[in-house]
């Protein structure tokens, strides 16, 4: 059964890896963040306060979509279309011995 499940996957032209999702912040006065560099300092203050926590999810990119999903459930709890990305960064803060990720997406 996992065998079939990976094989439909990798036939539909889909990416899918486990991921730890930390934050999302929406760019604006809503939450303070303006830029990305904004985003990556307001998550570093945050963690070093203790206020952020991994919550492991599936990533998954179609050729239409982002999509994270719980990774037992499968439900979907965020969907970013790919034209609504407008920038993509892999960053590797100081101090931190894993990359981050960063999606920047922008509504149409």
């Amino acid at each position: 059964e996992q065998r079939k499940r990976y094989s439909t996957v990798v036939m539909a032209d889909v990416s899918q890896y486990l991921v730890n999702h930390l934050v999302t912040f929406c760019l604006g006065e809503e939450d303070g963040v303006h830029t990305v560099e904004d985003a990556s300092r307001k998550l570093a203050v945050m963690d070093s306060q203790g206020r952020i926590w991994a919550q492991e999810m599936l990533l998954r990119v179609s050729p239409d979509h982002v999509t994270l999903l719980d990774p037992i459930s499968k439900e979907e709890l965020e969907l970013y279309p790919l034209g609504a990305i407008v920038r993509c960064d892999a960053v590797l803060p100081p101090g931190r011995s894993r990359s981050l990720l960063l999606l920047v997406c922008q509504e149409p």
